[in-house]
């Protein structure tokens, strides 16, 4: 059951939340401040063997009137503003805005899943698939999040022992972690 825009707010999923990104059934998310660009560190600029090699990241944070630049195939980290807070019931699933990705701006390429029991900011992988240089600025609308809630607890949640889960509590952009 995807939950209404009601629940969102009484559930307290998003802190801080802006009634006014409350949509019907998800709340659109913003532009955090902090960016991670992706530099490697290998004798073969070009190869990363996935599993093995780690890269290497410049982290930078950027006031609300600094833009970041973002030109065509480029790759880019970046955060929301907001935090989440699943409890143990409620899963989440993060999306582009349509008219974000109608100037060719992805913004996530794989992680739009959000497992219960998540606690943080999500880290966003934004890269600029269409033919011009963008400029995105802080605190603009960057995507949106719709909540589900489960017909049963999960043996395990997000942030669990054993389960390896990297990014839990994160503040920050958080680089790839294998």
């Amino acid at each position: 059951m995807i939950l209404p825009d009601h629940q969102i707010r009484d559930m307290d999923l998003v802190r801080p939340l802006n009634p006014a990104h409350l949509q019907p059934a998800s709340v659109d998310l913003t532009l955090g401040v902090q960016v991670a660009r992706i530099t490697f560190n290998h004798p073969a600029r070009d190869l990363l063997v996935v599993g093995r090699d780690t890269p290497s990241y410049t982290y930078s944070t950027h006031s609300e009137q600094k833009q970041v630049i973002l030109r065509p195939d480029q790759l880019i980290l970046c955060q929301t503003a907001e935090t989440l807070h699943l409890p143990n019931n409620v899963a989440g699933r993060f999306e582009g805005k349509s008219s974000l990705g109608r100037i060719g701006l992805m913004t996530h390429i794989a992680a739009g899943f959000i497992d219960p029991g998540f606690h943080g900011v999500l880290t966003l992988e934004v890269y600029n698939c269409g033919p011009l240089t963008l400029v995105l600025t802080p605190g603009i609308r960057i995507g949106q999040v719709a909540f589900y809630l489960l017909n049963a607890l999960p043996t395990r949640t997000y942030g669990s022992e054993g389960l390896g889960s990297h990014y839990q509590n994160a503040d920050t952009v958080q680089g790839a972690r294998f």
